[in-house]
């Protein structure tokens, strides 16, 4: 590694430590943390579940070289969250 990698390191560890410490101050108890305070709207909340599923599970199930197989989950999953966004005007 060379010496900018460094940088570029340690800058990523200092912004992940600033994030942290101003977020700390919104949340005051596990609801916020988990569940947003219930300010989350629905949308939000299934496509982050979705995504967060989709994606555990495809690093752990599936190896490098059947990743093609994965482009029309992909696309069928960037439409789907494309169509939430436009139907719900944001």
């Amino acid at each position: 590694m060379v010496g900018i990698d460094y940088i570029v390191i340690v800058l990523y560890f200092l912004g992940l430590i600033a994030v942290s410490l101003l977020v700390s101050r919104k949340i005051k108890s596990s609801e916020d943390m988990f569940i947003a305070g219930r300010n989350s709207s629905w949308w939000l909340s299934g496509m982050s579940t979705y995504m967060t599923l989709f994606s555990a599970s495809t690093s752990v199930t599936l190896p490098l070289p059947s990743s093609p197989q994965l482009a029309p989950t992909i696309v069928c999953t960037i439409g789907l969250f494309l169509l939430i966004l436009c139907r719900e005007g944001i």
